[in-house]
């Protein structure tokens, strides 16, 4: 009669795959461990902002860009089709709050990213201001 027994190799095997998949589970792929604000990275364009609870929609020629970039740079456009208005500044974020340094100014917002959607609420001469904005690249 023949024992049922496991070769040496396959011994090791069947105890080291416990021990695999708990680092596989504790440990998982870098993409899973994105950055907090690795979401904001790219250019948004403003299509709405709401003021006192009232939406006022972003129309041509008028035109809102931020353009959060690695390295924690940060540059807003505003356009009102005369002219342009360049600001560079820095950013960084946590899982909810985004803090944006412009012109020795700093400013905290809190933030969701939704897709290809970013609402940011922030405060603007003491009023509640919430930015609707589309990812455009």
């Amino acid at each position: 009669m023949k024992k049922n027994t496991l070769s040496p190799l396959r011994h090791a095997l069947v105890l080291a795959l416990p021990a695999a998949l708990l680092l596989l589970f504790a440990f998982p792929p870098s993409e899973a461990r994105a950055a907090p604000g690795d979401k904001l990275k790219g250019k948004w364009k403003a299509v709405a902002m709401e003021l006192g609870g009232k939406r006022h929609p972003v129309k041509p020629p008028m035109l809102i860009i931020f353009h959060f970039q690695g390295g924690s740079k940060l540059v807003v456009t505003i356009s009102n089709g005369k002219r342009d208005m360049v600001q560079n500044g820095t950013w960084s974020a946590t899982a909810t709050q985004l803090i944006m340094k412009i012109k020795g100014q700093t400013e905290t917002a809190g933030y969701k990213v939704t897709g290809s959607r970013l609402t940011m609420n922030k405060t603007i001469a003491g009023r509640a201001a919430k930015y609707h904005m589309k990812k455009v690249n």
